[in-house]
């Protein structure tokens, strides 16, 4: 799950970790929206919310500018496709509650495309316009990762597709990402000196158990390292838990 991608006008330099290990998923944002506008001004928001807590099993997350051009939101769309999934009653919540939101997007992301090609073109030379990921716990405490990925196929005259993905946990063991992930990549892999020095020195704070630290250092390493300024902001870390329980460790006060 280590990729990236770019949105029309939405320079988004998102990082979003994600961990798995026996007992929990972490999952770990940054808050930077760069948005430009058609007129070349350019505005920052520094407090976007990109972790959203659905409910006590449920725990969603978006890389950076989805929806800010046209005004929609992802995370409502996954409020909205939450309670959808449930009146479904599919013992498979994991794949209906990602369908539900990968259906209801399509037709937002689409109409933006349509609205923007030209500049969305000249930014996604992959054709990768955006990712959503849900993390959640189903009845039987069973841990479980979806990844939707939405693309443009230009084989089919430019429509806009979507791919759902059910991630294999042990692929975020110890950690995955989307996003800017070179940074991530570098830390973690300790490809560099300035990354063998940093992990040598480094110890998770008080009150933090260590593997919670570690992802929001990756996301702190990010925000510092980054040579684009795409990324930055308060670092926003929620875990969901195999008993079925959300503990924020970080949260700006408008986000839930």
């Amino acid at each position: 799950m280590l990729c990236s991608y770019a949105f029309p006008q939405v320079k988004t330099g998102t990082v979003i970790v994600v961990s798995y290990t026996k007992n929990k998923i972490i999952i770990a944002a940054d808050s930077l929206v760069t948005i430009q506008k058609p007129d070349g001004r350019i505005e920052k928001n520094r407090h976007a919310c990109k972790i959203s807590a659905l409910d006590k099993k449920v725990v969603f997350a978006s890389a950076g500018g989805l929806g800010e051009i046209d005004k929609w939101s992802a995370s409502e769309e996954a409020r909205l496709a939450y309670k959808r999934a449930l009146l479904k009653h599919n013992p498979d919540f994991s794949a209906q509650i990602t369908y539900e939101w990968a259906t209801a997007v399509a037709p937002l992301i689409t109409t933006t495309y349509l609205n923007h090609k030209a500049a969305m073109d000249s930014m996604i030379p992959t054709g990768i316009l955006g990712t959503g990921i849900f993390a959640g716990v189903d009845d039987k405490g069973e841990l479980w990762l979806t990844r939707v990925e939405f693309y443009v196929k230009r084989s089919m005259g430019d429509t806009v597709e979507y791919r759902p993905f059910k991630i294999n946990l042990g692929e975020c063991a110890p950690v995955c990402a989307v996003g800017r992930t070179d940074i991530l990549r570098e830390f973690s892999g300790l490809t560099s000196n300035r990354a063998k020095i940093e992990a040598a020195k480094w110890k998770p704070p008080r009150g933090v158990p260590a593997d919670v630290a570690r992802v929001i250092h990756f996301v702190d390493l990010t925000v510092t390292y980054d040579p684009t300024g795409d990324v930055g902001g308060p670092v926003d870390a929620a875990v969901i838990k195999r008993n079925g329980s959300v503990q924020w460790f970080r949260k700006k006060r408008d986000c839930e």
